[in-house]
């Protein structure tokens, strides 16, 4: 069930309708104008979500062929590869991890929320893990509910939208992790631990907080624990664990449970009509 995993801490209550009022009022000055978001003459494209945590920098291991700006300023960045000595040039600027960076006006928002933390069972930050309201859905031109079990329900996806007061105007995804064939249906910790006991008849099981930043002291527990045995961990903290032998990467990829074609053509239509 979603939400299951999530944790409040009520006593920090006082301190989130502080930094609540705080970004609303942020919010308000871009919305009014007050504050100036910039505009740029290429398709841009934000993914970001509301929840604390981004995505890494695995794109670029992943996708070397890309052009990618690390930069604070969003702007300047966009400036960099816009830059004719960047070839082949620019076509599309996507903004990772950028929903709350509105000094940049993106021709089309996407909102991505987890399936176990959905906003409308959250608490701002420090209570809980909102970076801002759930009022700040209504900036997404697109939400995808991620990491969403296989078998989840029309009826349940109908509550879903409904709790998060989906708009008319916008459109809502569900999407789900596709793993190895004899690894199907992982989708948290536990169902990875349960699908390898069919696999591996002995392992230990080492957890770690989604978006960790592993110490020098990690990964040298990690080395004595597995002793000269196989480490299996995810594509995405494996570019996290530098110095490590014997590392296996658990191939995971991210799969609509459908709409697919919708949204490809969504993306399609946004930037051959801004080039």
């Amino acid at each position: 069930m979603e939400g299951d995993h999530i944790k409040i801490n009520y006593w920090l209550m006082p301190l989130s309708w502080l930094y609540g009022l705080v970004v609303s009022i942020r919010n308000l000055m871009f919305d009014v104008g007050m504050l100036k978001s910039k505009t740029f003459p290429l398709p841009v494209i934000c993914v970001g979500n509301i929840t604390v945590g981004g995505t890494g920098y695995q794109m670029k291991h992943k996708f070397p062929q890309i052009h990618m700006a690390v930069d604070k300023d969003r702007c300047h960045g966009i400036e960099e590869l816009m830059k004719k000595e960047v070839q082949p040039s620019t076509d599309v600027v996507i903004l990772d991890d950028a929903y709350q960076h509105r000094y940049v006006k993106a021709g089309l928002n996407i909102l991505l929320m987890d399936y176990h933390r959905l906003i409308y069972l959250d608490k701002l930050l420090p209570a809980g893990r909102l970076r801002e309201s759930s009022s700040g859905t209504k900036r997404a031109d697109i939400v995808i509910v991620t990491k969403c079990p296989r078998d989840i329900t029309p009826i349940e996806r109908k509550g879903i939208e409904r709790s998060l007061n989906i708009e008319n105007w916008q459109k809502i995804f569900f999407s789900t992790y596709t793993y190895p064939d004899n690894m199907k249906g992982i989708a948290s910790p536990e169902q990875m631990i349960y699908d390898l006991q069919k696999i591996v008849p002995e392992f230990d099981v080492m957890s770690f907080p989604d978006h960790h930043h592993f110490t020098e002291n990690d990964i040298n527990n990690i080395r004595t624990r597995a002793a000269g045995r196989t480490i299996l961990t995810t594509e995405k903290d494996s570019t996290r664990l530098h110095g490590l032998e014997n590392v296996k990467v658990i191939p995971i990829e991210v799969e609509f449970i459908d709409g697919k074609e919708e949204f490809d053509n969504i993306i399609r239509n946004y930037v051959n009509t801004n080039k």
